[in-house]
């Protein structure tokens, strides 16, 4: 399946952070002018009874034959995160940041759901992410949280 033709929308997160941190919120996939995608988080994260609020974005090109992860925000903005074949997708790719590897995955199921997990490993990482994205094309819902 073209999981490109069906990226576009606004996606609820369920996100479990192991081995004991959950998240939720919601993802705004768009594209720009420049027919790049831009992939945008905002979710809650609840850890130990505290409450986190955050946010990422990342944007993405297809170059060639990939499908290459840049940061969008923050210090790493306009570094590479991740790049997938695209003719393997779905396929592991490596981040290397220091002194740590990140392995990111991403499942497409269909055109209303799909999964990225990432492995965190360092000195004293070892952190598993999953996430699991529903389309839900509700634009309020993203734009009212938090």
């Amino acid at each position: 399946m073209n999981f490109i033709s069906h990226i576009n929308g606004v996606w609820k997160i369920k996100r479990k952070i192991f081995p004991n941190t959950m998240a939720c919120g919601y993802a705004k996939i768009s594209t720009n002018k420049n027919l790049e995608i831009i992939l945008s988080e905002k979710f809650l994260t609840t850890y130990k009874h505290s409450s986190i609020f955050g946010n990422n974005e990342y944007l993405i090109k297809i170059i060639k034959n990939k499908i290459v992860f840049f940061f969008n925000t923050g210090p790493n903005n306009g570094r590479l995160f991740q790049k997938f074949e695209l003719s393997l997708f779905p396929k592991s790719s490596f981040f290397y940041c220091l002194k740590d590897t990140y392995q990111t995955n991403v499942f497409w199921i269909n055109k209303n759901y799909f999964r990225i997990t990432h492995k965190i490993k360092g000195r004293n990482k070892n952190i598993f992410i999953n996430t699991h994205y529903f389309k839900t094309n509700n634009i309020s819902l993203f734009n009212k949280f938090i």
